[in-house]
């Protein structure tokens, strides 16, 4: 995990790499209580099997990405958010 502050906003980054993709990391920001899980646990899921030909993803190596990310920052979080997700559609 590394910590940088921009412009004021305090971010922790912890890299997950080849969960959901080869490149993958999870924000938290801790002055908002903010967890970004990106695309890890997004509501939909991404496949494990991706239909477009790539490689079959870890899903232990996945869930333990999110497990470190649960006790790193679950007591303190507030609000998930995650990409390729609508929230209040309708």
């Amino acid at each position: 995990m590394e910590t940088r502050t921009i412009d004021g906003v305090a971010l922790i980054f912890q890299l997950a790499l080849d969960s959901e993709a080869p490149s993958e990391m999870l924000i938290y920001l801790p002055q908002s209580h903010v967890l970004d899980v990106a695309e890890d646990a997004a509501h939909t899921l991404h496949n494990l099997l991706p239909f477009r030909g790539t490689v079959v993803r870890d899903a232990n190596r996945w869930s333990q990405y999110l497990n470190a990310a649960l006790e790193q920052f679950g007591a303190d979080a507030q609000v998930l958010i995650a990409q390729h997700q609508l929230a209040g559609v309708g």
